[in-house]
């Protein structure tokens, strides 16, 4: 996230990630593996970004689990904790425009949307779980979502593969929980 231009991918687990000048780009890894090696390429799968040109990024905290990336556009801001082991990918917006781009074919919903809770269901068999905040509308076109007007608060997406095991239920009862840190400690005898 701050070698060279912050390009480079970070393995969050489940996802693998990228930090760039139009936001931050998910990947929900496929495994490729043979007898001598597991393999995963990334995709971006989503792009969670905003209207705005949101600019270069810098990080702003970091711990052993974590790395928080923002982007300051004028007058507004996007902040993104990448932390390990997250199961949602998340911004907080503050006075932006959310816009979210899915690297397949969006099978639905299509039109407008508003609520807190969506669920996208993509021609390459993901579907994510957008979770809002608050309340939110968006307009679809094509593969790309675009919040009606500016928004403040958190944009979480969750991705899963259709007939993988996950627990929807699990994700929306935690969906308000965000993780923005960690840390680690060890205890050791006999040392």
């Amino acid at each position: 996230m701050v070698l060279e231009n912050g390009d480079l991918i970070n393995a969050a687990n489940p996802y693998i990630v990228k930090t760039l000048s139009d936001g931050l780009h998910v990947c929900l890894p496929t495994k490729f593996s043979d007898v001598n090696y597991v393999a995963v390429a990334f995709s971006d799968n989503v792009i969670m970004s905003a209207s705005e040109n949101l600019g270069n990024h810098q990080v702003t905290k970091y711990d052993e689990l974590s790395v928080t990336s923002t982007w300051m556009p004028g007058g507004g801001k996007f902040e993104a904790p990448v932390v390990r082991g997250m199961p949602y990918a998340t911004v907080f917006y503050e006075n932006l425009t959310p816009s979210l781009t899915f690297g397949g074919a969006v099978l639905s919903p299509s039109g407008q949307v508003s609520g807190s809770r969506f669920e996208v269901k993509l021609n390459n068999g993901q579907t994510w779980i957008i979770y809002a905040s608050s309340d939110i509308s968006f307009n679809i076109n094509g593969a790309t979502f675009v919040a009606s007007g500016q928004f403040s608060g958190t944009i979480r997406v969750a991705g899963f593969f259709e007939g993988g095991n996950s627990d929807v239920a699990k994700l929306d009862e935690c969906a308000g929980k965000i993780p923005t840190g960690g840390s680690i400690s060890a205890e050791v005898q006999g040392d």
